[in-house]
């Protein structure tokens, strides 16, 4: 894959913004969305879980509980996930670390995290059995957390910047 340079960093050409969005990054996209809304977190890199969550005002999630929350970023360019083997792997953390726990897919637009238990629920299963984004977005429920990002880039004058939003 050939390099380009942008602003003396190196970095190697994309052809689609999909390939950007890796587990790595939707971590720290998530983390530092919860950290601007003043939760404590931490990048766990553990079995079954990304981040562990605590919110200490209860402004998000259930007030001075532990929350467990695997993140998912890349499903083969779906908007629907399989979370078959990622739930055992969840629920078996659970029982070590005792979190509640949820999901996050991180998408190349847009974040949505919610309950585990979400994940079972009939009105977000498609006819394979996969968990899907846009079903999840019309539940009513205050547990699960949405929000919009991107990445864009800002010409001013002869020079252009990338501007990072939420």
């Amino acid at each position: 894959m050939p390099k380009q340079t942008l602003k003396g960093i190196s970095i190697p050409s994309i052809s689609g913004i999909d390939e950007l969005v890796s587990g790595d990054f939707g971590e720290l996209l998530v983390s530092y969305y919860l950290v601007k809304k003043k939760l404590h977190v931490i990048v766990a890199k553990s079995e079954g879980f990304d981040l562990l969550v605590n919110d200490t005002r209860g402004l998000l999630f259930e007030k001075d509980k532990l929350i467990g929350i695997s993140v998912k970023t890349r499903q083969k360019r779906s908007l629907c996930l399989d979370l078959d083997i990622a739930s055992d792997k969840l629920k078996r953390a659970t029982k070590i670390w005792k979190f509640i726990p949820y999901f996050c897919y991180v998408t190349p637009c847009e974040v949505i995290i919610f309950p585990a238990d979400l994940a079972k629920d009939s009105r977000v299963k498609t006819g394979a059995n996969l968990v899907s984004s846009a079903r999840l977005k019309t539940i009513k429920d205050k547990r699960i957390i949405y929000f919009q990002w991107g990445i864009k880039e800002r010409i001013s004058g002869r020079k252009s910047a990338w501007l990072f939003e939420i």
